[in-house]
């Protein structure tokens, strides 16, 4: 059998013995995930914000929120209700609420934004509702995708757990079950693909009846928080012409709140990447005459675009 296939065929197996529909083996994988990522919440705190730049009340955060994500799927796990449902068919009665997981789930998930969450999210609810999950970890130097490599590894149960530097997309791996697919390039996703394309523009729209200076505060938060990587932030505020100078004062004076603020010790290799690119960026606008600026600092700047 080929090695790159091995791991998969023993996902297959354990998924056909059916080891993962019991309830109470399925909270003891989840309990023993959350009481390691509590364990280790110190170095995988650091390793977020090496990797992605976040200053530490935004690792915080996203770590946060990750283990209440865990914490809710695990909450949800009622043995009592799943046993009956399980033996509703022998008892006679209709089992019309009871739903099996896919088997065998694939996770490739995505590390420009919020990776820790972008992981620990899908595995949980993957293991919560029954599956044997293979997760896709790609050869890098990320400290977090290293971290979490070995830590899941040595947490988990191997035989419904595995870890693959293999991209889905090759040949070799198994074409069934279910796909996460974070990063998902194709605009037709088949019928076992679950996709969260990243690629589209947000957009957003601040009329003459807003709120301006709520419009404003949160606007600059959603765009400057998580080093402006969240694909929920909006590439462009389309702005009613007669508020146009209220909103944009606004969004200057928070953005100026927001830069007092941040923590400076952030990834240096990331926060340079970064503040080049954007300095290339407002260079190329004024120079073309595009753009005016409103506000600028180091790693941010609020722009009027005059012409598209």
């Amino acid at each position: 059998m080929d090695t790159a296939n091995r791991p998969f065929a023993a996902l297959r197996a354990a998924a056909i013995d059916g080891r993962t529909r019991n309830v109470f083996y399925r909270q003891a994988q989840l309990s023993k995930l959350h009481h390691k990522l509590v364990q280790e919440a110190p170095a995988i705190i650091s390793a977020i914000i090496s990797d992605t730049g976040y200053n530490r009340a935004e690792a915080q955060i996203e770590y946060s929120l990750a283990l209440t994500e865990l914490r809710r799927h695990y909450v949800e796990l009622v043995p009592k209700k799943e046993l009956e449902e399980e033996y509703a068919i022998a008892k006679g009665r209709d089992a019309a609420e009871r739903r099996l997981g896919y088997g065998v789930v694939l996770i490739s998930a995505q590390w420009q934004h919020s990776p820790f969450f972008s992981v620990i999210a899908p595995l949980s609810a993957a293991i919560a509702a029954g599956n044997c999950v293979g997760l896709l970890i790609e050869n890098n130097l990320r400290r977090l995708s290293t971290r979490l490599k070995d830590l899941l590894m040595n947490t988990l149960d191997n035989d419904t757990f595995k870890v693959t530097t293999h991209s889905f997309s090759d040949p070799e791996l198994p074409y069934e079950g279910l796909h996460v697919l974070q990063n998902h390039q194709s605009n037709i996703p088949n019928d076992i693909q679950l996709v969260s394309p990243a690629r589209f523009l947000t957009v957003a729209v601040v009329d003459r009846t807003s709120d301006i200076d709520r419009a404003a505060r949160a606007l600059v938060h959603v765009r400057f928080a998580f080093r402006g990587r969240s694909p929920y932030a909006p590439d462009l505020v389309l702005v009613n012409e007669f508020v146009r100078k209220d909103f944009l004062q606004a969004a200057a004076r928070y953005s100026t709140s927001i830069q007092e603020g941040t923590d400076t010790a952030l990834a240096d290799e990331a926060k340079t990447q970064d503040d080049d690119g954007l300095q290339k960026l407002v260079a190329g606008l004024q120079r073309n005459a595009h753009a005016l600026i409103i506000s600028q600092a180091p790693n941010s700047a609020i722009l009027h675009i005059t012409q598209r």
